[in-house]
């Protein structure tokens, strides 16, 4: 069967972040910081950006502060924006979220890791899937808060066609750009990567994952650094048969993922083109 390759863009969930005016207590405590934090990127509830209960972040200042503990103080839960309290910190101030002790970062830098292996589950819904391969987001002051995203973007791959064909994995591959590994976080809210990151994502399926069920196509995605890529190819696994199946993407532009605007890059790939492999840009590798 012949897979003809096209680009859509596709905004596949959307929602936006309440915020409501709130009014902190004071700080009288010597030696402690107030901040105002909000957040932007799927932590959802009941399809709102909110902050859990429980939540912590942890702060550093260029000046004073290197990965300090900070716990809400007010506003708790159910709020897009809250007040976190912890040691002072001075200078350009920078966070993330969740709090980890074990985090090694900076004021100026923070950094971040794309798997470059990712697992692919048809019953996982694709938020579920951005933040198990997307755990931190991070935050720089400014106008005296701190607004939170997730840095990652999402390729969405779906096989159209009336008959299923069972996909077992998908690797993503770029010949001259970084799409995977680790990189940091700058204050400007780009993401760039780092001399030992990866120019390859393998999507592994634990079983053959058919294209189509009951009418449905499946949604095969990939978490990958954001950008423009003008050389991305795919190799796909088809259950039945040894080789891989390559195809050269078009150009693309794929943005990291915000509360207000959940969009992903979507590329719909047809296989019910009969007479075999001969468009020019695609076949099986040799």
């Amino acid at each position: 069967k012949l897979i003809v390759f096209s680009l859509v863009a596709a905004t596949v969930f959307s929602a936006c972040t309440e915020k409501k005016n709130m009014e902190f207590p004071p700080v009288d405590e010597s030696g402690y910081t107030l901040i105002t934090a909000d957040i932007e990127s799927l932590l959802f509830m009941e399809d709102k950006a909110v902050w859990p209960e429980e939540a912590a972040i942890g702060v550093y200042g260029t000046e004073k502060g290197n990965n300090e503990y900070y716990t809400i103080k007010a506003a708790g839960e159910g709020y897009s924006t809250a007040s976190f309290y912890g040691p002072l910190v001075k200078g350009q101030i920078s966070a993330y979220y969740p709090y980890s002790s074990s985090y090694v970062g900076s004021a100026e830098a923070m950094p971040v890791y794309i798997e470059d292996r990712q697992a692919f589950d048809p019953e996982v819904d694709i938020v579920a899937n951005y933040r198990a391969y997307t755990p931190t987001a991070f935050g720089y002051m400014a106008d005296d808060k701190i607004k939170f995203v997730y840095p990652n973007g999402v390729l969405s791959l779906v096989f159209e066609g009336e008959e299923a064909v069972y996909i077992t994995d998908i690797t993503v591959l770029s010949d001259s750009q970084s799409i995977s590994g680790h990189a940091v976080f700058n204050a400007d809210g780009s993401l760039e990567m780092t001399s030992n990151s990866n120019k390859s994502i393998l999507l592994e399926c634990a079983s053959a994952i058919p294209s189509v069920v009951d009418g449905k196509n499946t949604e095969f995605n990939v978490v990958l650094a954001p950008g423009t890529y003008s050389d991305l190819k795919l190799s796909i696994g088809f259950s039945g048969n040894d080789k891989k199946f390559i195809c050269n993407v078009p150009e693309i532009t794929v943005r990291s993922i915000t509360a207000e605007e959940f969009t992903v890059t979507s590329m719909k790939i047809n296989t019910t083109v009969p007479d075999g492999f001969v468009e020019e840009n695609v076949g099986f590798d040799e």
